[in-house]
């Protein structure tokens, strides 16, 4: 092996061993540190980056990653759309970076919390029912009977319009300048309300039909980009500007956030605790902490806004579910307990590393002081010496038989 690779290998697997030991000495750019963490654990789950953040605060100073705007960003797919929040942090030195806090999926690797409840007779039986209102049924002549889609959703249960989903967010009617959102309007449908009217006793509602998903342990992950989305055709749906807020905010302060938000509710829920419950609840509590609101894209699509006949924007959930006021209040709640505790670990840390750093100076002045002594020592020996072999010399020239 060329002795450049040895070196590149030796000098990676120090920092490794310096991150997780969390020895050795400070790292002479922070930030530029703390950007390394973040590539180079490549799964970057919240709750293990939160240890790891937290033993290079412990040694630099809090504020070096400043947030200065927060997103919520849309991803397409051809088959489905996922959610995920960004920041734009900015390094003293003025470089600017920006990472993405996301629910992405189930985590495989870790095994589903078992059930509160052991699956009786009943469930198993539900589940049942569930596969074969999924899977199609075969008409007289063999061939598969496609099913005509049930799910119809009114706007307003006394009057519904003519073309309540005619007009879709993605429509180019419906972006028009014209149009302009509410702040947060939000028309809030039970699943089970959906298919009241449209679906037999037999049928399975969306929150059955969820139980049939995986919903184990949320893959809650933070990932690092050089842009503002983390794909060139993401949308940013809107922006919550931090610049001049009072408070400002820091990347540890969105890491515990999320962390909080995976603690709340930490199983996956296709249909309940899913990508967009998991972004819309980071961005509205961070929209308590510094008072302001989030401001909507113009003319971009947004998740769940469709328009009415009288060509007002309405928010109807379909698909997902918005988080509660209550489920807010209860995640500021521990939000604030949460960073309490993290700042309270890094400041006794701080202290104690500098506690620890104070008495190395000491000893390395005292060591100092030591060597100086022992020189003026080695000195005045050397003088003594000198002056013992004069005396003899004198001695010996006044006495000759003092030399015998």
């Amino acid at each position: 092996m060329p002795s450049k690779l040895k070196a590149f290998f030796f000098q990676l697997i120090k920092k490794i061993y310096n991150m997780a030991t969390l020895s050795g000495p400070a790292p002479k750019d922070p930030e530029t540190d703390l950007l390394a963490l973040v590539q180079l654990d490549t799964e970057n789950y919240i709750e293990r980056f939160v240890p790891h953040l937290k033993a290079i605060l412990k040694r630099s100073p809090p504020d070096i990653l400043r947030v200065r705007s927060a997103s919520i960003v849309k991803q397409f797919s051809k088959n489905s759309e996922h959610e995920y929040f960004t920041a734009h942090l900015e390094h003293p030195d003025g470089t600017l970076v920006y990472v993405s806090l996301e629910r992405a999926g189930v985590n495989d690797r870790h095994p589903a919390p078992p059930r509160d409840t052991p699956r009786d007779s009943q469930s198993t039986s539900k589940l049942k029912r569930m596969k074969a209102f999924l899977l199609p049924k075969p008409n007289d002549g063999g061939n598969p009977t496609p099913r005509t889609p049930v799910l119809q959703v009114p706007l307003d249960p006394d009057s519904q319009p003519h073309h309540p989903l005619d007009t879709i967010i993605n429509s180019e009617e419906s972006q028009g300048p014209h149009l302009n959102p509410p702040e947060r309007l939000r028309t809030r449908l039970s699943f089970s309300s959906l298919f009241t009217s449209a679906r037999s006793s037999s049928s399975p509602s969306l929150v059955s039909l969820e139980s049939c998903f995986p919903n184990g342990e949320a893959n809650d992950v933070i990932r690092l980009h050089s842009k503002p989305t983390q794909q060139d055709k993401d949308v940013i749906i809107g922006t919550l500007n931090l610049d001049d807020v009072h408070d400002p905010v820091y990347l540890q302060d969105l890491v515990v956030l999320a962390m909080t938000v995976h603690r709340h509710k930490s199983r996956y829920g296709l249909l309940s605790s899913n990508c967009f419950w998991f972004t819309a609840l980071i961005i509205e509590v961070l929209e308590q902490c510094v008072a302001r609101k989030m401001t909507m894209s113009p003319n971009s699509p947004r998740w769940g806004w469709i328009v009415t006949e009288n060509m007002k924007w309405s928010f109807v959930d379909i698909t997902s579910s918005c988080p509660s006021a209550e489920t807010v209040a209860a995640v500021s709640k521990e939000f604030n307990l949460y960073m309490e505790k993290f700042n309270a670990e890094v400041n006794i840390e701080r202290k104690a590393n500098q506690v620890l750093r104070q008495k190395a100076e000491a000893a390395d002045k005292a060591q100092e002081e030591i060597d100086k002594l022992r020189d003026v020592a080695q000195k005045l020996k050397a003088e003594l010496q000198k002056l013992k072999d004069g005396l003899e010399v004198q001695a010996a020239h006044q006495n000759p038989e003092y030399i015998q």
